[in-house]
């Protein structure tokens, strides 16, 4: 089970150049699952925990009780937003810009079968 609370920084240490980047925004939704499988309150307290890690700030124990929500699901949901802003291998990126087009994600699709 991971750390709680201001200990935890060393096993989610925020790796990220722009504050920007930790919002939920349009884009990142739709690459992650979490709005079809957690509720509404894990993923904002998901937000939360993440700016407060960014801006290296605290909140007292257990402030997601006050949402609802458990630490397990909010652990959760941080890693599936983290691995959004991941580094990734050039080649990754490259074919990932290739498949721009719904015509150039059938080509690979058919190409990796």
């Amino acid at each position: 089970m991971p750390a709680r609370g201001r200990g935890a920084t060393s096993t989610m240490r925020m790796s990220l150049s722009r504050p920007c980047r930790l919002t939920l925004s349009a884009l990142s939704r739709l690459q992650t699952p979490v709005y079809a499988l957690y509720q509404t309150p894990t993923i904002v307290c998901a937000a939360i925990l993440l700016t407060l890690r960014h801006l290296d700030l605290s909140l007292s124990d257990r402030w997601w009780d006050l949402f609802d929500a458990s630490w397990d699901n909010i652990w959760s949901v941080c890693g599936y937003i983290m691995r959004l802003y991941r580094a990734r291998p050039v080649e990754d990126r490259r074919r990932v810009q290739g498949l721009v087009s719904k015509q150039a994600v059938r080509d690979w699709l058919d190409h990796s079968e």
